[in-house]
């Protein structure tokens, strides 16, 4: 049977069209299978850096919280009742040398009483001259039998009579002097005003507080410390607080309160603390006790997930996936954090971009990682 020659130029062309159709076929499946592998290459080569553990040695620090106050208090008031307050020299704030007028109090009234005592001791001696000089009269006309030993007795009596009675002027004259002297309220001590409660023109009684002064401008810092941690703490460890202002003063520890507290369970440091103007008496601060030195074993702060309230690092095994392990931090200090967990030096963690890993994930490690020296934790 012979096949026209149409016929065998349509079956050629048909044929040409099947080759044509398949071989473009087999092109988009290459393509898809070369972006499925380098899709799957991608994933598998995240680049990561790799950190180890390393140990460093830090400063073995407590952090607590307590109140500014001062060392040493001075509560001036007057020591006499019933007198108005007429004066009050001096703010909160003010520096005050001891011996300095800070208030007074009226002493009109006194200084009439001390006028009509005067008088009275005046005219006490007066009496007592006249029974002295009744006495010497007395012991001339004895002599000659004019008196009786009874009647010369009784000017003598009298004579030690009109002498107590000057004696008791005199001293009710030193009372009122004296009474005028207290009126004068003078600062006990130097200091710093840093309270006034005294308000002029009020009836003062005997220990009304007027101001309140810290002794010589030494302050305190009262840190709340556990009770754990109190009997680690000793006389002249050195403190540091951070004020609202951001200020920051140093300090050395004065001594360890013997008792705990029942309510808190904690104890009280007191830090001495050198002056400043914006350390506020009744703040409460944050600071740190620093009682030594010890070995920390370290990571970069970047190598810790945070996820559900708890830290994680990322360990990669020698096949190269990453899966994550739950550690206990501590301390941190300049980029760096205390691991607290146990863990071998020689581990591989991740550095940066455990974020971003999941539980066994591959990973690509980059040529060039940290590495901590395991002395100090300097990067090479």
């Amino acid at each position: 049977m012979k096949i026209s020659k149409k016929m065998a130029i349509l079956i050629g062309a048909v044929i040409i069209i099947c080759l044509v159709i398949a071989l473009m076929f087999n092109k988009k499946e290459d393509k898809k299978s070369e972006q499925k592998a380098e899709n799957a290459d991608q994933q598998a080569s995240m680049t990561v850096n790799i950190v180890n553990l390393s140990e460093q040695i830090w400063p073995q620090e407590f952090f607590v919280t307590g109140l500014i106050a001062p060392y040493e208090e001075i509560i001036i008031s007057p020591e006499i009742s019933g007198y108005r307050l007429s004066d009050l020299y001096y703010n909160v704030g003010t520096s005050v040398k001891q011996g300095q007028l800070l208030a007074k109090l009226s002493d009109q009234n006194l200084k009439k009483e001390l006028a009509k005592q005067k008088a009275a001791v005046t005219q006490a001696e007066v009496n007592l001259e006249k029974a002295a000089s009744d006495v010497r009269r007395a012991a001339i006309v004895g002599q000659s039998g004019a008196l009786s030993a009874q009647q010369i007795e009784e000017y003598k009596i009298n004579q030690d009579v009109a002498k107590a009675n000057l004696d008791a002027a005199k001293a009710e004259l030193d009372m009122i002097q004296l009474k005028i002297s207290q009126t004068f309220i003078k600062a006990p001590a130097s200091g710093i005003i840093y309270s006034k409660q005294g308000v002029v023109g009020n009836v003062v009684s005997a220990g009304t507080e007027l101001y309140h002064m810290i002794k010589n401008g030494v302050i305190e810092w009262r840190a709340e410390v556990d009770a754990s941690q109190s009997h680690l703490i000793k006389a002249g460890d050195l403190a540091e607080v951070t004020l609202p202002d951001q200020t920051k003063l140093t300090g050395t520890v004065r001594t360890v309160s013997p008792s705990v507290s029942t309510d808190t369970a904690r104890s009280i440091v007191y830090v001495t603390l050198k002056g400043s103007k914006t350390a506020n008496v009744g703040t409460f601060v944050d600071g740190k006790i620093t009682i030594g030195q010890d070995k920390a074993y370290v990571l970069p702060q970047t190598a810790i997930v945070m996820r559900d309230g708890r830290s994680y690092i990322y360990v990669v095994n020698d096949k190269n996936i990453a899966n994550s392990q739950v550690v206990e931090t501590a301390r941190r200090k300049d980029g760096f954090v205390e691991i607290v967990s146990p863990l071998a030096l020689n581990l591989k963690i991740v550095e940066t971009g455990g974020a971003f890993l999941t539980n066994g994930m591959t990973v690509k490690i980059a040529q060039k990682t940290t590495v901590q020296n395991t002395q100090h934790g300097v990067n090479e």
